[in-house]
């Protein structure tokens, strides 16, 4: 009679799939630096575009602090300080 078909014996790894898990590693290594330095980057343009809105809002404030006396009846300038207040 034949032999019974059992499952194959465990063997060690060969050092090729030693390698490829390694390149993985490192190619997850390299992904998480580059993401980072993206995360930085979006971080950095956030605030320029943070101090920038500042700015705008600033000025806003500064002329409707000057024009309310003036245009307080007009319907536009109400509209504006809903906006602002």
């Amino acid at each position: 009679m034949g032999k019974k078909a059992g499952a194959p014996p465990l063997l060690p790894r060969p050092p090729g799939c030693l390698a490829l898990f390694a390149k993985e590693n490192a190619d997850a290594a390299h992904r998480g630096k580059v993401v980072e330095e993206e995360a930085k980057a979006i971080q950095r343009r956030l605030r320029e575009q943070l101090t920038q809105l500042w700015d705008e809002n600033a000025t806003f404030q500064r002329l409707m602090y000057k024009n309310r006396n003036q245009h307080r009846r007009a319907i536009y300038f109400r509209r504006l300080m809903e906006v602002c207040y």
